[in-house]
């Protein structure tokens, strides 16, 4: 979309959750669809962001909870106490995402 408010979609941010990929399928068929009146209005009014695999290495290497450095990334996001985060050796993925938020 061109729109002014920015939406995200970020799916799989756990390997393990297959399901979602499948979702962000549908959600994205459904954005993109010229014919489907309610998504024309939405591209017009939003711009969107869509991340169907927010852990590709995790989910290439089989794993349920982490990326290839062994994070989850959903402690990624915000720094607590003494753990920064993220940063571009442990998190790449939601430092990239963050940066263009």
């Amino acid at each position: 979309g061109s729109g002014a408010r920015k939406i995200w979609f970020i799916a799989r941010q756990h390997p393990g959750e297959t399901m979602a990929e499948f979702l962000m399928e549908g959600v994205m068929e459904r954005l993109l669809d010229q014919n489907d009146a309610v998504a024309r209005a939405l591209r017009r009014d939003a711009t969107f962001y869509c991340v169907p695999n927010m852990c590709p290495d995790g989910s290439f290497r089989g794993h349920l909870r982490t990326n290839a450095c062994g994070a989850n990334l959903n402690r990624e996001w915000a720094s607590t106490g003494d753990y920064k985060a993220p940063t571009l050796e442990r998190s790449p993925e939601v430092y990239h995402v963050l940066a263009e938020m």
